[in-house]
């Protein structure tokens, strides 16, 4: 009995010594079946070992080097990740870290120290992180954020944040999806403002139609029978979504501590209900800098145009402006436009 008990203690210990060469082994058969599906774009290196292994993937614009620990205890995971990625759109190279946990739970981490993304708008980092947890449930959460945050184009419209960040939560089942979305950030020496948005009832086939028109439409050339035929085509997966009882649940936007904006819609039992408001000013300077960036609108000219919407809404009934603030009318379904 003795020997028989050995015999299974050897035979335990011989297959969890196994498990390391086992979880290097699948990852490595899936890095080359997915080089091998994309031969010609990309290019795969690799080094295997028994507890741990390695990998470059390079392509057009971008080089990866991991490095893989297999069956880590601490954290506990079937696998870590430890690497470098370099992009040429960006001038800094992001340390990215990762694990596949339990139950096919996955975390992936980016940061790094700055990064600047250039353009006509430049959006340039401190300290910018993003990260990513997903599972096999059909559950995903996207979360990113930076010490500061500064927005800016050669025309003079600038947005200075600092304790920026955003979380994006995403359930989905075989047919449909719930979304939720919290942006926040502050202006120098300014209270927080922040945006929160949560849909349900969001059709997964009318929502993946309407992102191929959206994805269409933004690459299509202007005034293009390619372009207005995406466009039909983004109108008719909103239609659908819709039919498929999509509602917004929960809306807000507050802004510097003294404009505030809740909100509801739900196409079947009254469409949209609005209630809200607060300092006009505050209102003018967030929304004339983010038209300016947008449109690429010098900043006097975008304040113009934001005054001259603000008393376009205010003439079809949606708000109440005065001197000094906005205070957004009662709102039960769409207002006539006039």
């Amino acid at each position: 009995m003795k020997k028989f008990f050995v015999l299974i203690m050897l035979l335990v210990a011989a297959g969890l010594a196994a498990v390391p060469a086992a979880v290097g082994w699948l990852l490595h058969e899936r890095l080359e079946i997915w080089a091998n599906d994309n031969a010609g774009q990309v290019t795969l290196t690799r080094q295997s070992g028994w507890r741990r292994s390695s990998a470059r993937i390079s392509g057009d614009g971008f080089d990866l080097d991991l490095r893989f620990r297999h069956l880590s205890w601490k954290p506990p995971a079937w696998l870590t990740l430890e690497g470098v990625a370099r992009l040429d759109s960006l001038q800094m190279p992001l340390e990215i870290s990762g694990r596949l946990a339990g139950a096919g739970k996955l975390h992936l981490d980016a940061a790094a120290p700055a990064l600047e993304l250039p353009g006509l708008v430049v959006w340039r980092y401190r300290e910018p992180r993003l990260g990513l947890v997903a599972s096999r449930g059909g559950h995903a959460m996207v979360t990113a954020g930076a010490a500061n945050l500064a927005v800016f184009d050669g025309l003079g419209n600038q947005l200075a944040l600092e304790q920026a960040g955003l979380a994006f939560d995403l359930q989905m089942d075989e047919t449909s999806a719930e979304v939720s979305l919290d942006v926040h950030a502050r202006r120098i020496a300014e209270p927080e403002s922040r945006l929160q948005l949560a849909l349900t009832g969001i059709d997964r086939a009318a929502l993946g139609t309407t992102l191929e028109q959206l994805r269409l439409l933004i690459s299509a050339e202007p005034e293009s029978r390619v372009q207005a035929m995406a466009m039909l085509g983004v109108l008719n997966g909103w239609q659908e979504m819709i039919q498929g009882g999509l509602q917004m649940q929960h809306a807000s936007l507050a802004l510097d501590g003294d404009f505030s904006v809740d909100g509801q819609w739900q196409p079947g039992a009254g469409g949209l209900r609005l209630h809200g408001g607060g300092a006009r000013q505050t209102a003018r300077e967030w929304w004339a800098a983010v038209f300016g960036l947008s449109q690429q609108m010098p900043p006097a000219a975008a304040g113009r145009e934001v005054d001259a919407r603000l008393q376009e809404l205010a003439g079809q009934g949606w708000l109440k402006l005065d001197r000094d603030s906005i205070e957004l009318a009662p709102v039960d379904g769409m207002p006539e436009v006039k």
